[in-house]
């Protein structure tokens, strides 16, 4: 159903988005197909800058990741061979993240998950690198992931510093 309407409305950005969520969500999983139907809405002229467009391909992009560092925890495969890979996704994700906060300063959800992209991140390169964190960030080749986690901490610093707003519970915890 949702494959017939991104169809039959192909103007409309948040139909896309719907059908995006279920082929991210939904068995079989289908990312590469999700990944295609958000890109299509964020270069569509309703979808550019449309703040839960651009979220739904971050969205993409991180559950990309989240597969990849689950594979390799699966298969024993090394931090190194798939590092390229996850700097290329996590990096996208960060930046479609940022891209809907400025969007919708009023929402969490921009902040939130790119706090929760990098905490992902992080501990799946540790797991697989088989070192701990400070380890792997005083190697200068990962300087990446010392921006990441640079990138999370400004999103809880502006999460932290919004004046008169209360975070909600899902801000608390993450």
């Amino acid at each position: 159903v949702l494959h017939r309407v991104f169809n039959d409305w192909p103007a409309e950005p948040h139909f896309a988005v719907h059908f995006a969520r279920h082929l991210l969500y939904e068995e079989p999983r289908e990312i590469e197909h999700a990944m295609r139907v958000a890109e299509l809405a964020r270069r569509s002229e309703l979808g550019k800058n449309d703040d839960t467009v651009v979220h739904i391909l971050g969205m993409s992009y991180r559950i990309r990741m989240e597969s990849m560092l689950r594979n390799a925890r699966e298969e024993h495969t090394n931090f190194a061979a798939v590092e390229p890979a996850l700097e290329a996704d996590s990096n996208a994700a960060l930046e479609c993240f940022g891209m809907a906060a400025t969007l919708n300063r009023i929402s969490e959800y921009g902040h939130l998950s790119s706090i929760q992209t990098v905490s992902t991140l992080l501990r799946g390169a540790t797991e697989l690198s088989g070192t701990d964190l400070a380890e792997l960030l005083r190697d200068p080749r990962h300087k990446w992931l010392a921006t990441a986690l640079e990138r999370a901490e400004e999103s809880i610093n502006i999460l932290q510093s919004r004046p008169g707003s209360r975070l909600s519970v899902r801000a608390q915890r993450t």
